[in-house]
């Protein structure tokens, strides 16, 4: 940090404080800043509430720390993406391996595309030409957003897909894919015009599932998954008869009141409407079930793999300043420090020496886990909050989670959440 000051975020106050910028070089990690009233009279009221309710006078003043900092300083970073960084992408892997056809060619939605994208990111070989840790999350999206330009080059509508084309379609779950729904409601449902209901054949989806089950049994993790991707309707089961576990709102109602209605089959009304839920991915024309029209994305991997450049570019930072804000909070009871950066998280610092496993599972007992430093900023202040938290201690090290225990040679949080910022700064308090 290099300018400090404190200011006040409350209306109509009668306390004010000198929030002047002042210099934050070499000084101690305890610095005083002065509240000052502006009537003489109201100096022991505000003293009061400081002491008896700190909490409440916090909340009314809404005091802040504000700090600038620069992050980057003539650095450089060339972003260089070819086919041996995109090898090293386990999801990349997994597409090619068990969903690209025989000519490397795979099909996508739009949020695999974003997941596929972030996880290359994370793979990138950078040359630096200038020692550098820093990147403006501004630029990260930036190549990002061009990453997913380069991925998105070839569009394609499901509606256009051949049969075989759909078996290089990557789903999440293989039994909920749309052309395999639109199959499954075509064998399963039959439409009663006279009665205008659908009925359900409970031996033909138990044929069904064993049939997809057995051709598609590699890219199952578990005989449940056939039952997942069925059971989107919440109301039919693999038993026969109409289940209740999962009916939503608008279908229960329906369910309640028809005490009469046959249990394999359904009106043409409160069937539309579950099929119009987002994780039903077929229509019914009149006639059959077809399925819905979506937006894929064709990617050739083959190709991707040999390339030499798939994508470049060079980054360069001369000097970027930040000014940044945390709200002054009265400690906790429990001995949490709140977050400023998230405020779902609190922090402990605690100095018990224990091995790096056993400190995991002293966190873990206490429904937590060892830290995640995430950003410059955490980094930061985690530094001042242990410096504090740590002045009288003797140690001179501190665990925080990552580690290489999990894969050899690869860094990772132990919480499995993704490593996106490796330059967490070694202090010694």
């Amino acid at each position: 940090m290099q300018m400090v000051r404190i200011g006040l975020g409350g209306k109509d106050l009668i306390v004010d404080v000198d929030n002047q910028w002042r210099s934050n070089q070499d000084q101690p990690h305890v610095m005083i800043f002065e509240l000052y009233t502006k009537h003489g009279h109201s100096c022991d009221e505000m003293i009061s509430d400081a002491k008896n309710n700190t909490q409440n006078f916090l909340s009314s003043i809404k005091p802040y720390f504000e700090f600038t900092m620069v992050v980057g300083q003539n650095e450089a970073r060339n972003f260089n993406l070819t086919g041996k960084t995109l090898q090293k992408s386990a999801f990349f892997s997994e597409l090619v391996n068990k969903h690209a056809d025989k000519n490397g060619i795979v099909y996508l939605q739009s949020k695999d595309l974003n997941r596929l994208t972030r996880n290359v990111y994370n793979k990138f070989e950078i040359d630096e030409l200038v020692s550098a840790a820093y990147i403006p999350s501004a630029q990260e999206k930036e190549i990002i957003n061009e990453l997913l330009k380069v991925f998105k080059d070839q569009q394609i509508q499901s509606k256009d897909l051949t049969k075989d084309e759909w078996n290089s379609v990557f789903w999440d779950d293989i039994f909920a894919r749309p052309d395999i729904q639109t199959d499954y409601a075509n064998e399963v449902f039959k439409y009663d015009k006279e009665e205008k209901k659908f009925k359900y054949d409970s031996e033909k989806d138990r044929q069904f599932r064993q049939k997809i089950e057995n051709m598609h049994h590699k890219n199952s993790q578990n005989s449940d998954s056939a039952n997942a991707g069925f059971n989107f309707f919440g109301l039919f089961g693999g038993n026969g008869g109409i289940e209740s576990t999962e009916v939503n709102d608008e279908t229960k109602h329906s369910i309640q009141d028809a005490e009469t209605m046959n249990r394999d089959a359904l009106s043409f009304d409160d069937f539309n409407k579950v099929i119009k839920k987002e994780n039903v991915y077929f229509k019914w024309t009149g006639m059959k079930f077809e399925s819905k029209d979506l937006t894929l994305f064709r990617l050739n991997t083959r190709n991707l793999n040999i390339s030499n450049e798939i994508y470049f570019k060079r980054i360069v930072v001369t000097e970027y300043q930040t000014t940044q804000k945390i709200e002054i909070k009265s400690a906790s009871a429990s001995g949490f420090i709140e977050s400023y950066i998230d405020p779902n998280l609190r922090y402990s610092f605690q100095s018990k020496k224990l091995s790096f496993i056993d400190a995991e599972k002293y966190c873990f007992k206490k429904n937590g886990h060892l830290i995640n430093v995430n950003s410059m900023f955490e980094n930061m202040f985690l530094i001042e909050e242990a410096t504090s938290a740590y002045n009288n201690s003797t140690s001179e090290t501190f665990w925080i989670g990552a580690t290489d225990t999990i894969k050899a040679q690869a860094w990772s949080w132990v919480d499995n959440s993704p490593f996106i910022f490796n330059n967490c700064v070694v202090t010694t308090v």
